[in-house]
């Protein structure tokens, strides 16, 4: 029998309020990926890093399934997803 496990997480307030990021930079070796995620004011050459992941290659993968599920529910729903050109 298969069931599902309903996940609970807790965090602190700050975590919870989350964090605005508007650029991602990935890199990777052959255990991990790690992700830096940061908000750059526009016009501005400096920005301040707002949260690093470290994932192993495995649920990186697992994510990105998710992800593009999550992608794909929210463009059926609010129409496709334009991306500018930089």
């Amino acid at each position: 029998m298969n069931e599902e496990k309903k996940i609970q997480l807790q965090g602190s307030n700050e975590i919870a309020k989350g964090n605005f990021s508007n650029i991602s930079i990935i890199n990777h070796d052959a255990s991990s990926f790690v992700m830096d995620f940061a908000y750059l004011p526009p016009g501005m050459t400096k920005g301040s890093l707002s949260s690093r992941i470290i994932m192993t290659p495995s649920d990186l993968k697992q994510f990105y399934f998710t992800l593009n599920d999550n992608i794909q529910k929210y463009e059926k729903r609010f129409g496709k997803i334009q991306i500018s050109k930089q």
